[in-house]
């Protein structure tokens, strides 16, 4: 946790440095109003081969009447399927939703952009014969940082990361008894991206 908080910090102050330096130019990153997105969201789980679960995200991102600043709604989730007394569960968790402003700034050949999101997160799961369940409720704040490399005027290969604090449901003992209560806490929203971005 000690080094997801050290992240937050370093993306605040990176940004920070660059929003004030003469390298940074905020006009026309792009002459184009909208952009999408998608890719894989959490490359920094490979890590453990063996356990690890796919992560993809979805991006949206629309200009705002706020200067350099441009709307923007992601959907991550990491899905895998289980199977047990011949019977398919599907799942995606973590089912993250994220809606917040995102500022850029112009690097030589590269796109420097800060995300200021809010958070949804939740467990989704659909058995064969059975409706979507969904637990493990949370929301937040999530400060992201993200670098991309346009190799085409409206195309661009894009890395980031993006981690939050917030409230999660939990299951706590109190006393004898097990009861649901929302617990502080850190979230690894995308733990290292990597995606194309198109620019329409």
């Amino acid at each position: 946790m000690n080094l997801i908080f050290r992240l937050i910090i370093l993306c605040t102050v990176v940004c920070q440095i660059i929003g004030n330096s003469s390298y940074a130019q905020e006009d026309s990153i792009s002459p184009h109003k909208r952009s999408f997105g998608y890719g894989v969201s959490n490359l920094i789980e490979l890590y453990d081969f063996k356990t690890y679960t796919p992560g993809l995200y979805l991006e949206f991102g629309q200009q705002s009447s706020l200067k350099g600043w441009d709307y923007s709604i992601r959907l991550i989730g990491q899905y895998s399927l289980s199977i047990q007394n011949n019977i398919r569960t599907h799942s995606v968790v973590p089912f993250i939703v994220t809606l917040g402003l995102e500022k850029k700034w112009r690097l030589n050949k590269f796109i420097l952009s800060f995300d200021g999101d809010l958070f949804y997160s939740m467990s989704l799961r659909k058995a064969t014969l059975g409706t979507f369940q969904g637990d493990d409720y949370g929301v937040g704040i999530s400060p992201g940082l993200n670098l991309a490399y346009p190799f085409r005027e409206n195309l661009s290969i894009q890395a980031g990361l993006e981690y939050g604090v917030g409230f999660f449901r939990e299951f706590v003992s109190v006393g004898s008894v097990t009861v649901p209560a929302m617990v502080f806490n850190f979230a690894a929203v995308r733990s290292f991206s990597l995606g194309i971005r198109h620019y329409f």
